[in-house]
């Protein structure tokens, strides 16, 4: 599963604030000038300027492509700042410091190697898509009916919050996770409920297994010994009941 770098893990528990900064639409008006790509890659100067002096939350829309060229071009030269991508805005990052990223409605995101101290996935006109790639996440918040596809490989989660079992279920499309870490913390073990009640409305048994391992694993810390024991071998001998090989492993070894 890997770990993540000296960088990426201070990164992590800095909780640094993000000032929010206007939409382009708002800023253009408060111009006085019509839209224009010149007026955008003005815009996304102005972003960079206040970047520099701490991080700062870039809102997104609906671009052009010559805008979304620009877009590209700005955020491969910045590092340490938030996202909010409302509908139909769509991004793709790679090994970046973000602060809190905001998806609403149907935006789409692709994350690979970043650190992210807040990801957030929340609205009800629409359904996010989100994949993540080796990526690490301080706090992940998912709210009712907010993901269509989450797609999720390698890296970690360490506190993780979703909508309890009886309200809305936050999926109603694929949900796929591989190789992700996600941490023991006691408070997470609610969540991890919460999670696995969903999935398996979903028919995703699959999904629902990892998060019953995660659940167990954290649980392991507030039992007595003899619960640890048992809690132990139930791992070792089947990983909480989710491989179907270790136990035939064990049973074959053991002859």
């Amino acid at each position: 599963m890997g770990k993540p770098s000296n960088e990426q893990l201070t990164w992590l528990t800095e909780h640094a604030k993000s000032e929010h900064f206007e939409n382009y639409s708002d800023w253009a008006r408060s111009k006085g000038r019509a839209p224009s790509l010149e007026l955008f890659e003005e815009y996304l100067n102005e972003w960079a300027i206040r970047l520099a002096k701490g991080p700062t939350t870039l809102p997104l829309s609906h671009f052009s492509e010559g805008q979304r060229a620009a877009l590209r071009a700005a955020l491969s030269k910045a590092n340490r700042f938030g996202l909010y991508l409302p509908n139909d805005a769509s991004l793709e990052l790679e090994g970046k410091l973000l602060t809190r990223v905001n998806i609403r409605g149907s935006g789409s995101l692709i994350l690979q190697n970043c650190a992210v101290q807040e990801l957030s996935l929340g609205g009800r006109d629409g359904h996010a898509t989100l994949e993540l790639s080796n990526c690490w996440v301080g706090v992940f918040i998912l709210s009712e009916r907010s993901v269509n596809y989450l797609n999720a490989r390698d890296g970690g989660v360490e506190r993780i919050i979703a909508p309890l079992p009886n309200k809305n279920n936050p999926f109603d499309g694929t949900v796929s996770i591989s190789n992700v870490s996600f941490s023991t913390r006691p408070e997470n073990a609610q969540g991890y409920r919460n999670l696995r009640h969903h999935l398996l409305a979903i028919h995703n048994q699959e999904a629902a297994s990892i998060f019953h391992s995660a659940e167990m694993r954290t649980l392991y810390q507030q039992q007595g010994k003899l619960d640890q024991v048992f809690n132990l071998i139930y791992r070792a001998f089947s990983d909480y009941g989710n491989s179907t090989a270790r136990p035939l492993f064990w049973f074959f070894g053991s002859r």
